[in-house]
């Protein structure tokens, strides 16, 4: 007679225990100090090539998947180093990266495709980012050194990375 896998007797058995835990518990830890090294590399040619996007958008939409807590971590420690990097105000990318948050959960009641709301997710991130560094510019007498006429540039490629992020880890 050929089993079904069901088994009345299963309460019996003792759960396998394999060693998957402890090697996906490696292998992110190794990721996040991966994605941490190429981070702190990464992040000081920004400020000399202003063809890098800021990656603002990858942080983002991996925030709103809910990724590993490991590798929001690592992405929020670059978040920060890029806050640094540029002379930027304490905190004020946390604000637009929690803002954003807010409005992608409002749109994902509306938006319904995943590419779509990716790329309005984006969008929106650097729309704040942009509305920010506006008010600190102008009402604050602060002085921003972001090329603004890249902005659209920095959305494309964003969107670019994010997508083939996406493909390789499985968001």
């Amino acid at each position: 007679m050929q089993r079904s896998g069901f088994d009345e007797r299963d309460y019996l058995r003792e759960p396998f225990e394999d060693d998957r835990g402890k090697k996906s518990t490696l292998l992110s830890a190794r990721k996040v100090l991966f994605f941490l090294l190429l981070f702190f590399l990464y992040e000081p040619f920004t400020t000399f090539y202003f063809f890098l996007p800021p990656l603002f958008g990858a942080v983002v939409w991996i925030t709103f998947c809910n990724a590993p807590l490991v590798e929001m971590v690592a992405w929020f420690i670059y978040l920060y180093l890029f806050e640094v990097d540029h002379s930027l105000p304490s905190f004020s990318m946390f604000l637009v990266l929690f803002t954003s948050l807010w409005f992608l959960k409002k749109l994902q009641a509306i938006v319904y495709c995943r590419e779509c709301l990716k790329f309005l997710g984006i969008v929106i991130a650097y729309s704040l980012l942009v509305a920010v560094l506006f008010i600190f510019k102008n009402f604050f007498y602060y002085d921003i050194h972001i090329p603004w006429r890249m902005i659209g540039v920095y959305i494309v490629l964003d969107w670019i990375f994010v997508t083939l992020y996406e493909k390789n880890y499985r968001l």
